[in-house]
């Protein structure tokens, strides 16, 4: 009912509400927290996951982690994570729409926030090809984690060199579109 009278969850909004009780602020004693998995409360209606609520309790859900994915793949960009837990770097990559023909899959990186870490950042190398294979475990990227996956250089100057040839060939047979 707290849900719909708030008109439902905004676009980017978490899996996870918390509920609060008690009183607010840094001293107060007796407060008390309580997580709801929103997904189910709303997919499967689970009388269990539906919380009484009672006056002075706060709902708070946060927003969803973005990852992102960027180098040799079809559709770069930021993709949110509905799931608390994080989201997996096939799932990423499938939010991409996969890696291009020219990426090096072997050579992809995660590049996670870390203020410990010199430059801010610490990278973690994924092999995507043994990711792919089963043969590697399928990491899980947190908030504001970057999937890099960089391109060859060899593939791209070869698929360049193949363009250029079908445009000379094309032109030589006189075919003029």
């Amino acid at each position: 009912d707290v849900l719909s009278q708030s008109q439902g969850l905004a676009d980017d909004a978490s899996n996870v509400g918390v509920i609060s009780r008690g009183k607010i602020g840094e001293a107060a004693t007796g407060q008390t927290m309580q997580t709801v998995d929103l997904k189910n409360l709303l997919q499967n209606a689970n009388p269990a996951d539906n919380i009484d609520m009672y006056p002075g309790d706060r709902v708070t859900v946060p927003r969803a982690g973005i990852v992102y994915v960027v180098g040799a793949v079809n559709k770069p960009g930021g993709f949110m994570m509905k799931n608390s837990n994080g989201m997996t770097v096939l799932q990423a990559l499938a939010m991409a729409e996969d890696a291009k023909l020219n990426s090096v899959k072997n050579k992809a990186v995660i590049i996670r926030p870390n203020s410990k870490a010199p430059e801010g950042h610490e990278q973690v190398p994924v092999n995507l090809d043994l990711v792919l294979k089963g043969k590697q475990p399928d990491l899980v990227m947190l908030a504001d984690d970057i999937l890099y996956i960089p391109e060859s250089a060899a593939k791209r100057a070869l698929r360049n060199v193949g363009q250029a040839a079908l445009q000379a060939a094309t032109l030589a047979a006189g075919y003029h579109p």
